[in-house]
């Protein structure tokens, strides 16, 4: 027998009560409309004065938003702050298994939950769940707090929402109960986000070392024992720009449009028909890297690298993913590469095995573990898609 039982629609004109599409069976009462305020504390954050060194790396966690959004938990920060450093500032000391972290401004509605006692920079309004509030109910209601949060945040500089116009948010919300069954349908799935997100992260790991081991030549394939030649990646390959601007691109059409970011765009016809390694030329210098097989176009900024037949493209692909953006930042005095040029890419000197096997073989290798790490990925939006569609059925 199912646990769930349909609901009401519910209205939210004319005074009606809202019910959830889908509830745990035994519960029947109308949810009841709350502010925020009254089922947590809205508590911001603050930061200690950079300039004193008494302020900083001591014990306590100290949060900004760009550690938040990426895992359902919170519990240990990049830099901590001092006891000291806590009393000098508007930061508040925030409990463990009882908070959302929320950040309040820029990227607004990033969230997870505090599982150590920790404080947070000024870009937060976190929520400290009352006795009658389940934390993880609370944690699966802020895509509804996101929204109206957005709605009310001003700003000239960055949009910002203020803490007393979180706890002036109307919300529905249940019984105790019934917030810690749903708080524990929320908890489940999150553990199994966080599993998935290991294991892709170990496999992203794994394939970091291997990068590295091959491409220095301290692990081999049995059988092969002949020194890699040096050449320069101009010597074995055909190098090259597309023609096109991003505005003549597609969201949908015959062939894949390849532009300077991760986004592919589409176009009614091809430039090239044929096997190779696509780069944007600015941008993210040396970290976007498309393998194409086939007909495609291409922007007029994204380098094409179409290698010669007695070498194998994957092999390529991996070299590069692997040394490539290091030397494009050497080719700079600054450190940086606002663009790439194309004697960067002909002048760069690799080191290739004499035997194509060798290199078909590596490039095999890395191939496999792209699509280990590709199919593991799409768990996680499968997983994702299924908690946001539980959780709109779940939730007024």
């Amino acid at each position: 027998m199912s646990d769930y039982t349909t609901g009401g629609k519910g209205q939210n004109a004319m005074g009606k009560k809202l019910q959830p599409k889908l509830r745990f069976k035994g519960f029947t009462d109308d949810w009841e409309q709350r502010r925020l305020g009254e089922i947590a504390t809205v508590v911001g954050g603050g930061t200690p004065d950079t300039n004193n060194p008494l302020y900083w790396n001591g014990d306590i966690n100290w949060f900004t938003p760009a550690e938040i959004g990426s895992n359902a938990y919170a519990s240990k920060s990049e830099r901590r702050i001092t006891e000291e450093g806590l009393e000098h500032s508007s930061a508040k000391l925030l409990p463990a298994g009882r908070t959302v972290l929320f950040t309040s401004r820029a990227s607004i509605g990033l969230t997870a939950i505090l599982m150590v006692e920790a404080c947070t920079n000024q870009g937060f309004q976190s929520l400290v769940v009352s006795d009658r509030t389940d934390v993880f109910f609370l944690f699966g209601l802020c895509n509804r707090i996101k929204k109206q949060a957005i709605r009310n945040a001003a700003g000239s500089t960055f949009i910002e929402v203020s803490g007393k116009q979180l706890a002036k948010m109307p919300l529905q919300v249940p019984s105790l109960d019934e917030q810690r069954r749903i708080g524990k349908i929320v908890r489940t799935i999150d553990s199994l986000i966080a599993a998935e997100k290991r294991k892709l992260d170990l496999l992203k790991d794994k394939k970091t070392a291997l990068l590295r081991q091959i491409f220095d030549q301290k692990e081999r394939f049995k059988g092969y024992t002949d020194p890699w030649e040096p050449r320069r990646l101009g010597d074995v390959a055909e190098i090259g720009t597309g023609s096109h601007n991003t505005q003549d691109g597609h969201l949908a059409g015959p062939y894949p449009f390849f532009i300077r970011s991760d986004q592919k765009l589409f176009l009614d016809d091809f430039d090239y028909d044929e096997e190779a390694i696509l780069i944007p030329g600015d941008g993210r210098i040396g970290q976007i890297y498309h393998y194409m097989n086939g007909k495609y176009a291409l922007h007029q900024r994204v380098y094409r690298i179409k290698v010669d037949s007695s070498v194998d493209t994957r092999f390529i692909l991996y070299l590069m993913e692997s040394r490539f953006r290091k030397h494009a930042l050497a080719m700079n005095s600054q450190g940086t590469v606002p663009s790439l040029r194309k004697p960067i890419f002909t002048e760069w000197g690799i080191n290739l095995p004499r035997d194509r096997d060798e290199q078909v073989r590596i490039g095999m290798l890395f191939s496999q573990l792209d699509n280990l790490i590709a199919a593991e990925s799409r768990k996680i939006d499968l997983l994702e898609l299924k908690k946001k569609a539980l959780l709109q059925q779940m939730f007024v």
